[in-house]
């Protein structure tokens, strides 16, 4: 019933991966699998609206982009605004594809020099790596989400506070903040104060 509001052809990123006109029910899955839009029937949940058009990143630990910008709504009233809207949020994958974040399954938080790599193990302890910053050497930390905080980025700011305290960094001299992934992909950064500079991501999903 959806396919009949679909161009002939899909974006070549896209593919219908479930088709139930039974049950009013469509997936697709885009980018080799990375994200899916689903679009299901539900008059129980809104009787006014009850087309509901569902988006879910399918790989990664971390959301790599803000997707709430997009600005699309859930609940549709009829199945052709229903299709339009996931035409509409298939294009605007698409055109912000190029800024989201790579995927990721663990982060690490830079901290200070390489040569403090024996003390900051000594006091940290975890799991830990040197890897290069614009040119410099850096410790890196893994973030381990902690039950309590709000996200990953909350505790990898957390640890930043620690580390500043601890060895006494002052603000002109602290070269960390940096967050990578297990590649050494960039994430975003940190500033002194463990506050998040990027705005691109902010929670785990």
């Amino acid at each position: 019933m959806y396919k009949a509001f679909f161009p002939p052809t899909l974006s070549p990123n896209w593919s219908i991966s479930d088709d139930d006109p039974d049950n009013k029910y469509i997936e697709l899955l885009g980018y080799d699998g990375e994200y899916l839009i689903a679009i299901s029937y539900e008059p129980d949940e809104n009787k006014s609206k009850p087309y509901f058009l569902n988006f879910q990143q399918m790989k990664g630990a971390f959301l790599r982009f803000d997707y709430t910008s997009f600005e699309i709504d859930c609940w549709y009233p009829d199945p052709e605004a229903a299709s339009m809207a996931a035409l509409a949020l298939m294009h605007m994958v698409k055109l912000h594809y190029p800024k989201f974040l790579p995927i990721s399954h663990e982060m690490y938080i830079g901290l200070g020099p390489a040569s403090q790599l024996e003390q900051i193990q000594r006091y940290f302890g975890g799991e830990l790596k040197v890897s290069s910053v614009s040119g410099k050497d850096l410790v890196f930390k893994k973030v381990i989400y902690m039950p309590g905080e709000d996200d990953f980025f909350a505790h990898a700011g957390k640890i930043i506070r620690e580390y500043v305290t601890h060895f006494k960094i002052a603000e002109s001299d602290f070269i960390g903040g940096h967050l990578c992934n297990e590649n050494s992909q960039k994430l975003g950064k940190l500033d002194y104060q463990g506050n998040i500079l990027n705005e691109s991501i902010y929670h785990q999903i």
